[in-house]
């Protein structure tokens, strides 16, 4: 099953409000790219900056950025009540009106939504092709070594942490791409690791062993520490 969270940071809307009403239109368009973004990289869409019009000269009506606020207000508090279908429903009305600030057409509203439909849907095959690798009746046999993915497990043995920790990194999706299996369990992309499984459980087995080794002469081992990891 695949979740993306609603994404709407009041914060910034309060920054356009006092931009709009200070006449700085252009400033609050920045702002409004801003918004439009998150948002739609929350339902799962893939927008980057380059993907909004770069030279927008219309005016921010205040009315209409006020009317924005309250839906926006509407939809956080249905989120917290865990009301989706109808938290879904508005914020289809409020991205819809947050891009129609950015075009200077409806032509050009609609086309930019089917391409946010379109990178949804591209999203979403990819996932459901890579999950299906995982769930083939041969799965046993997979080589993760030579695949593009690792399980929890895999990917501990090779960054030298717990599996809880590496569960940890996934939920605060420390790897971009990693998914959840029908099962509940992670996949994490190879490519975000920094060596290979079989160098990893070498390194495993010489750790091991100077482990042993510390053991037998302190008389203790030394715990992992709960850090945490950026990649570039």
């Amino acid at each position: 099953m695949y979740e993306y969270k609603l994404q709407i940071n009041m914060g910034l809307w309060k920054s356009v409000y006092v931009l709009v009403q200070g006449q700085h239109h252009e400033e609050a368009i920045e702002v409004l790219k801003t918004i439009a973004q998150q948002a739609i990289n929350s339902i799962g869409g893939q927008v980057s900056a380059t993907d909004l019009p770069s030279n927008i000269h219309s005016k921010v009506d205040e009315v209409e950025i006020t009317d924005i606020i309250s839906l926006a207000k509407q939809i956080n508090e249905l989120v917290l009540q865990k009301n989706q279908m109808k938290a879904s429903s508005l914020m289809a009305d409020y991205i819809e009106r947050v891009i129609s600030l950015l075009f200077s057409s409806q032509a050009d509203v609609e086309n930019f939504k089917r391409e946010i439909l379109i990178s949804i849907i591209h999203k979403r095959m990819k996932e459901q092709s890579a999950a299906s690798l995982i769930h083939e009746p041969n799965a046993q046999a997979v080589d993760y070594k030579e695949s593009e993915y690792v399980t929890t497990k895999e990917a501990a043995i090779i960054g030298g942490v717990t599996d809880q920790t590496i569960r940890r990194w996934c939920e605060k999706g420390k790897f971009p791409e990693a998914f959840q299996t029908d099962g509940g369990h992670w996949r994490i992309p190879q490519k975000y690791l920094k060596t290979s499984l079989n160098q990893a459980e070498s390194a495993d087995k010489w750790m091991r062993k100077l482990d042993n080794q510390t053991k037998n002469h302190i008389g203790e081992v030394v715990d992992e520490f709960d850090i945490d990891i950026e990649y570039s």
